[in-house]
């Protein structure tokens, strides 16, 4: 007990019983970053925030990003096909590289800033992750059917 700022009078418990409804064992669980998280452990982080009234539109565009980030690959794929039936066999290796580092950077550009609007809750979550994955698939597959003429070794 204190009283007037100073401890008044102490005791020592040996045997007592707390109203705690969490059991000692919850208090040695190590709790996981959300980054660490699999997609089915951050919806339910994400349910418990905003039930709990707090934002979450960080973590909800992170369960959506990890779903585009797999498909990545395919893009730049469908992209680089189309540049590859192009571009020709004398120097265009510099040419091939140089669009292939124009395009990435147009990209990351692009899925950064789409990913920050959706962070901030200006665009919904799965707009933020997937709008410049859907826009750079649509320009490879326009660009490869743009191809009239593909070089051939």
């Amino acid at each position: 007990r204190f009283g007037g700022g100073v401890a008044a009078q102490t005791r020592i418990l040996t045997d007592s019983h707390l109203p705690l409804k969490i059991r000692p064992e919850e208090f040695y669980q190590v709790r996981r970053k959300p980054e660490e998280m699999s997609r089915k452990e951050l919806v339910r982080y994400v349910d418990n925030l905003r039930m709990a009234g707090l934002p979450y539109n960080w973590h909800n565009v992170r369960i959506y990003r990890k779903a585009s980030a797999a498909v990545l690959s395919i893009i730049f794929t469908v992209i680089a096909l189309p540049v590859g039936l192009v571009v020709p066999v004398r120097g265009g290796v510099p040419l091939g590289v140089g669009f292939s580092m124009v395009f990435t950077l147009v990209f990351w550009s692009a899925f950064s800033l789409c990913l920050s609007l959706g962070y901030s809750g200006l665009i919904p979550a799965i707009a933020a992750a997937w709008a410049a994955q859907l826009a750079f698939l649509t320009l490879g597959l326009g660009m490869l059917l743009m191809v009239r003429r593909p070089r051939l070794i």
